[in-house]
């Protein structure tokens, strides 16, 4: 959640965002926009990916 909104500040324009990770990064960065959305702060992201993460388990 802290690089989301890091990133938020250290742009330059207003060009959503695109975040994502591999293998567990996949995993941490989905919880962090559902969590950043469910506690109602914009992460301005339009874009979420994710490469061999396990989102239905190991």
């Amino acid at each position: 959640m802290a690089a989301v909104i890091e990133s938020i500040g250290r742009r330059i324009g207003d060009h959503p965002l695109t975040v994502g990770g591999f293998s567990m990064g996949g995993l941490v960065t989905r919880y962090a926009l559902a969590k950043l959305e469910t506690d109602g702060i914009e992460h301005q992201a339009q874009l979420y990916y994710s490469w061999d993460s396990p989102h239905t388990g190991a």
